[in-house]
Protein backbone atom coordinates (compact mmCIF):
# COMPACT_ATOMS: atom_id res chain seq x y z
CA UNK A 1 0.00 0.00 0.00
CA UNK A 2 2.99 2.26 0.70
CA UNK A 3 3.76 1.72 -3.12
CA UNK A 4 0.49 3.94 -3.98
CA UNK A 5 1.38 6.84 -1.58
CA UNK A 6 4.02 8.38 -3.73
CA UNK A 7 1.85 7.83 -7.07
CA UNK A 8 -1.03 9.95 -5.54
CA UNK A 9 0.54 13.50 -5.18
CA UNK A 10 2.12 12.44 -8.80
CA UNK A 11 -1.86 12.20 -9.96
CA UNK A 12 -2.74 15.14 -8.03
CA UNK A 13 -0.50 17.41 -9.98
CA UNK A 14 -0.95 15.83 -13.34
CA UNK A 15 -4.50 16.68 -12.94
CA UNK A 16 -4.24 20.48 -11.36
CA UNK A 17 -1.84 20.97 -14.53
CA UNK A 18 -4.77 19.61 -16.98
CA UNK A 19 -7.78 21.41 -15.31
CA UNK A 20 -7.09 25.25 -16.06
CA UNK A 21 -5.98 23.41 -19.57
CA UNK A 22 -9.09 22.01 -19.93
CA UNK A 23 -10.94 24.99 -18.32
CA UNK A 24 -9.54 27.16 -21.28
CA UNK A 25 -10.28 25.02 -23.92
CA UNK A 26 -14.11 25.61 -22.88
CA UNK A 27 -13.56 29.47 -22.90
CA UNK A 28 -12.10 29.42 -26.10
CA UNK A 29 -15.12 27.90 -27.60
CA UNK A 30 -17.92 29.90 -26.56
CA UNK A 31 -19.47 32.84 -28.18
CA UNK A 32 -18.39 36.04 -26.74
CA UNK A 33 -21.31 38.33 -25.60
CA UNK A 34 -21.76 41.34 -27.28
CA UNK A 35 -21.82 44.08 -27.61
CA UNK A 36 -25.16 43.13 -30.10
CA UNK A 37 -25.75 46.76 -30.64
CA UNK A 38 -22.23 47.43 -32.41
CA UNK A 39 -22.38 43.98 -34.45
CA UNK A 40 -25.83 45.53 -35.72
CA UNK A 41 -24.48 48.74 -36.79
CA UNK A 42 -21.70 47.24 -38.53
CA UNK A 43 -24.28 44.95 -40.17
CA UNK A 44 -26.70 47.91 -41.39
CA UNK A 45 -23.29 50.33 -42.17
CA UNK A 46 -22.36 48.28 -45.07
CA UNK A 47 -25.82 47.97 -46.50
CA UNK A 48 -27.22 51.66 -46.26
CA UNK A 49 -23.34 51.94 -48.06
CA UNK A 50 -24.72 49.72 -50.37
CA UNK A 51 -21.54 47.61 -50.29
CA UNK A 52 -22.51 44.68 -52.38
CA UNK A 53 -20.93 42.02 -49.69
CA UNK A 54 -23.62 43.51 -47.25
CA UNK A 55 -25.95 40.59 -47.62
CA UNK A 56 -23.82 37.67 -47.41
CA UNK A 57 -21.66 39.31 -44.85
CA UNK A 58 -24.86 39.47 -42.69
CA UNK A 59 -25.96 35.77 -43.80
CA UNK A 60 -22.38 35.27 -42.06
CA UNK A 61 -23.60 36.99 -39.18
CA UNK A 62 -26.75 34.60 -38.81
CA UNK A 63 -29.07 37.08 -40.56
CA UNK A 64 -32.27 35.38 -43.13
CA UNK A 65 -31.32 38.05 -45.30
CA UNK A 66 -33.51 38.32 -48.93
CA UNK A 67 -33.64 41.40 -51.42
CA UNK A 68 -37.21 43.07 -51.67
CA UNK A 69 -38.66 43.76 -55.41
CA UNK A 70 -39.02 47.08 -55.77
CA UNK A 71 -40.82 49.53 -57.72
CA UNK A 72 -37.73 51.37 -59.66
CA UNK A 73 -34.31 50.22 -61.19
CA UNK A 74 -32.56 53.33 -58.38
CA UNK A 75 -33.76 51.57 -55.14
CA UNK A 76 -32.88 48.13 -53.67
CA UNK A 77 -34.46 47.22 -50.61
CA UNK A 78 -33.97 44.22 -48.13
CA UNK A 79 -34.98 42.23 -45.35
CA UNK A 80 -34.30 39.64 -42.41
CA UNK A 81 -34.37 38.12 -39.77
CA UNK A 82 -32.31 36.99 -36.96
CA UNK A 83 -32.62 35.40 -33.97
CA UNK A 84 -29.99 36.17 -31.26
CA UNK A 85 -29.78 33.83 -27.89
CA UNK A 86 -30.72 35.76 -24.79
CA UNK A 87 -31.89 38.89 -26.42
CA UNK A 88 -34.69 37.38 -28.75
CA UNK A 89 -35.50 38.09 -32.66
CA UNK A 90 -34.09 40.69 -34.55
CA UNK A 91 -35.75 42.45 -37.60
CA UNK A 92 -33.85 44.11 -40.18
CA UNK A 93 -35.30 46.69 -43.38
CA UNK A 94 -32.59 48.37 -45.45
CA UNK A 95 -33.71 50.58 -48.29
CA UNK A 96 -31.02 52.50 -50.70
CA UNK A 97 -32.12 54.72 -53.54
CA UNK A 98 -29.57 56.46 -55.47
CA UNK A 99 -29.90 59.98 -56.84
CA UNK A 100 -27.86 61.49 -59.81
CA UNK A 101 -25.82 63.67 -57.29
CA UNK A 102 -26.47 61.23 -53.75
CA UNK A 103 -26.81 57.89 -52.45
CA UNK A 104 -29.38 57.35 -49.56
CA UNK A 105 -28.88 54.44 -47.82
CA UNK A 106 -31.31 53.75 -44.45
CA UNK A 107 -31.54 50.92 -42.55
CA UNK A 108 -33.39 49.39 -39.37
CA UNK A 109 -33.22 46.86 -37.15
CA UNK A 110 -36.37 46.09 -34.44
CA UNK A 111 -36.24 43.75 -31.45
CA UNK A 112 -39.78 43.50 -29.54
CA UNK A 113 -39.49 42.80 -26.40
CA UNK A 114 -35.45 42.08 -25.94
CA UNK A 115 -34.19 39.66 -23.51
CA UNK A 116 -31.16 41.85 -22.06
CA UNK A 117 -29.26 44.18 -22.70
CA UNK A 118 -28.23 45.14 -26.38
CA UNK A 119 -26.03 47.64 -26.18
CA UNK A 120 -27.40 51.11 -26.98
CA UNK A 121 -24.53 52.39 -24.31
CA UNK A 122 -21.92 50.60 -26.23
CA UNK A 123 -22.44 52.64 -29.46
CA UNK A 124 -21.95 56.09 -27.30
CA UNK A 125 -17.81 54.41 -26.59
CA UNK A 126 -17.35 54.35 -30.13
CA UNK A 127 -14.76 56.50 -31.07
CA UNK A 128 -16.33 57.47 -34.90
CA UNK A 129 -19.26 58.90 -33.32
CA UNK A 130 -20.25 62.12 -31.23
CA UNK A 131 -23.94 63.08 -29.86
CA UNK A 132 -26.44 62.75 -26.78
CA UNK A 133 -27.01 60.21 -25.23
CA UNK A 134 -29.06 59.60 -22.25
CA UNK A 135 -30.36 57.03 -19.67
CA UNK A 136 -33.15 57.23 -17.53
CA UNK A 137 -35.97 55.01 -15.70
CA UNK A 138 -37.84 54.75 -19.15
CA UNK A 139 -34.50 53.50 -21.33
CA UNK A 140 -31.45 54.29 -23.07
CA UNK A 141 -31.33 56.89 -25.87
CA UNK A 142 -28.94 57.83 -28.23
CA UNK A 143 -28.78 60.06 -31.30
CA UNK A 144 -25.11 60.02 -32.64
CA UNK A 145 -22.94 61.36 -36.10
CA UNK A 146 -20.07 60.47 -37.54
CA UNK A 147 -16.80 63.01 -37.21
CA UNK A 148 -16.21 62.46 -40.45
CA UNK A 149 -19.08 62.38 -41.91
CA UNK A 150 -20.89 64.71 -39.86
CA UNK A 151 -24.65 65.28 -40.99
CA UNK A 152 -24.66 62.70 -43.83
CA UNK A 153 -24.37 59.94 -41.15
CA UNK A 154 -27.53 59.86 -38.79
CA UNK A 155 -27.64 57.28 -36.29
CA UNK A 156 -30.54 56.88 -33.91
CA UNK A 157 -30.94 53.93 -31.11
CA UNK A 158 -33.12 53.11 -28.19
CA UNK A 159 -33.88 50.71 -25.46
CA UNK A 160 -36.68 50.25 -23.03
CA UNK A 161 -38.70 47.28 -21.45
CA UNK A 162 -40.71 46.78 -24.62
CA UNK A 163 -38.10 47.17 -27.62
CA UNK A 164 -34.66 47.86 -29.09
CA UNK A 165 -34.35 50.04 -32.35
CA UNK A 166 -31.25 51.00 -34.55
CA UNK A 167 -31.87 53.20 -37.43
CA UNK A 168 -29.24 54.68 -39.41
CA UNK A 169 -29.47 56.94 -42.61
CA UNK A 170 -25.93 57.73 -44.80
CA UNK A 171 -25.88 60.53 -47.24
CA UNK A 172 -23.15 59.79 -49.47
CA UNK A 173 -22.34 61.85 -52.46
CA UNK A 174 -22.29 60.24 -56.30
CA UNK A 175 -18.52 59.89 -57.01
CA UNK A 176 -18.28 62.06 -60.51
CA UNK A 177 -17.96 59.86 -63.79
CA UNK A 178 -20.87 57.14 -61.93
Amino acid sequence: MHALRPAVPVLLTVLLVAAPAAAQEKTKSKTPAGPFAVEMLETCELFARGDVLASSGATEKGWDVTEAVTDSVFVKSFEGSRSIEGIGDAEIFVLVEEYPELTLGYCRIDINEPGGDVGVGDLDRLDHLWGDFEENEDGTYGAWNSRDEGANYMLLSNQDEFSFGLQLTILEPVEAGQ
